[in-house]
């Protein structure tokens, strides 16, 4: 720890500490953009987490084994493990398993 400012060591000060106190509100503003997505103020790797999250739990609900889970992914992405999806192609994968959640629940009204 840099105990002359408080700053863990591991944290490397930017220029935005130099910034003149007008610019501050713009810089913040251009940080949050960055920082956060389009939806609901979600960090990139929330958004992630809820989307694999919910894939899985409605592979699960629909009892869906592991190849026809791959076989769904690669067929709506092109690619298999969702370690290897953009936030876009993880959302059309999460959209395809709502389809398909939406498909089982009609066919079996409870």
């Amino acid at each position: 720890m840099n105990r002359a400012k408080g700053v863990p060591s591991r944290f490397h000060l930017s220029s935005y500490d130099r910034l003149p106190g007008s610019k501050l509100l713009e810089a913040r503003a251009h940080l949050e953009k960055k920082l956060y997505s389009r939806r609901n103020r979600d960090t990139q790797g929330q958004q992630r987490t809820r989307y694999v999250s919910g894939i899985k739990a409605i592979q699960t609900k629909l009892k869906i084994g592991e190849k026809e889970y791959g076989r769904i992914l690669f067929e709506t992405t092109g690619k298999t493990p969702t370690t290897e999806m953009d936030t876009d192609e993880l959302h059309r994968a999460f959209d395809r398993f709502r389809h398909l959640q939406g498909l089982a629940e009609a066919e079996n009204p409870q």
